[in-house]
């Protein structure tokens, strides 16, 4: 009984070990796997953020070169042209009508 006892005891240690291990394991792939994710990211904000003063950096010299910028990032690029006419006898009163929540759906707005 007694070699019996000790062998079960030791059977519960390794397996104890085992599992602790495979813990270890486990939690050393998830911080890997966060460090990379943490890395990947940091390195898509740096790319971004060269991007953006590149971008800055042109058009605050296109702006030096007096080039109007609010023609030159609109350009041709309008969702829509609105044009608005009171009908004849209508005391020169106009509607619109848009929705504040999505564009283009109506919404009424008196002037």
């Amino acid at each position: 009984r007694v070699e019996q006892a000790a062998e079960v005891s030791h059977e519960l240690e390794l397996d104890a070990r085992r599992l602790d291990a495979a813990l270890k394991a486990d939690d050393a792939r998830r911080a890997a796997h966060r460090e990379a994710a943490r890395l990947d990211a940091e390195q898509n904000r740096s790319a971004l953020a060269l991007d953006d003063a590149h971008r800055r950096d042109h058009l605050a010299s296109l702006r030096d070169l007096g080039v109007d910028l609010t023609a030159f990032l609109t350009q041709g690029r309008a969702d829509r042209v609105i044009e608005l006419r009171s009908p004849l006898g209508s005391n020169g009163s106009t509607h619109v009508h848009l929705d504040p929540s999505s564009p283009g759906s109506p919404r009424s707005i008196a002037p």
